[in-house]
C-alpha cells in the first residue's frame, strides 16, 4: 500500500505540472469570455478572461491537491503512530492497535484521499481544457461539464467506500494477529 500511496503522491505532482503547464500555455490564445463549470442554460456561462478567473482555479486546485495528496498523508500517519484521531470506522477500536499496526491500517484511507486530489487536477483540467478555442466547437460545454462534475462525485465517493471497506479488513486483520 506505500507503493500505491507514493505512485499517486507523484503521479499527483506530475497531473498538477501539467494542469499548469496547460495553464500558461492556453493563456494566449484563450477567447475574451471564459465558460464557468457546469453551465444548465441555454447560454452558457462565462466570466471576463482575466488571471484571477483563469489561474485562480488552478492555484485553488494545487494548494487542496497539495494538502490533500502531499500534507494530509504525512500528517495521518504521524497521527496514526501517535494514537491521535483517525480517519477510519471503529476509530475506538483503532486507538487499541500497536503504532505500527495503526499506520498500516490508516494507509487505504491515505491512498483514497491521493486518488481524490488527482481527481480534483483532472476536474480542473478538463475546465481548463473546455475553455480552449478550438474544443469549444466539437462539444457541448454544459454536458461536457455535467458529467466531469458527475464523473467526480461517483469516484469521491466510490473512493471514499473502498478505502473504509480496506481499512475494515486491515483492522479485522490486525485484531486477530
Amino acid at each position: 500500500m506505500v507503493v500505491l500511496i507514493r505512485v499517486l503522491s507523484l503521479a499527483l505532482l506530475l497531473i498538477t505540472g501539467a494542469i499548469w503547464w496547460m495553464a500558461i500555455d492556453l493563456w494566449p490564445v484563450l477567447p475574451e469570455r471564459l465558460p464557468l463549470l457546469p453551465s444548465l442554460g441555454e447560454a452558457p456561462g462565462t466570466v471576463p478572461r482575466t488571471p484571477l478567473w483563469w489561474f485562480g482555479p488552478p492555484a485553488v486546485a494545487t494548494l487542496a491537491s497539495l494538502w490533500l495528496g502531499i500534507g494530509g498523508p504525512r500528517w495521518w500517519a504521524r497521527r496514526a503512530v501517535a494514537g491521535a484521531w483517525l480517519p477510519l470506522p471503529e476509530e475506538c477500536r483503532s486507538l487499541e492497535l500497536p503504532p505500527t499496526v495503526r499506520q498500516r491500517v490508516v494507509q487505504p484511507c491515505i491512498a483514497a484521499t491521493v486518488f481524490c486530489a488527482i481527481c480534483l487536477q483532472i476536474l480542473v483540467g478538463g475546465w481548463m481544457a473546455r475553455a480552449e478555442p478550438a474544443s469549444a466547437s466539437r462539444r457541448s460545454g454544459a454536458e461536457f461539464s455535467l458529467v466531469m462534475v458527475g464523473a467526480s462525485i461517483s469516484v469521491f465517493t466510490s473512493s471514499r467506500m473502498w478505502a473504509r471497506q480496506r481499512a475494515r479488513a486491515a483492522m479485522a486483520v490486525a485484531r486477530t494477529a
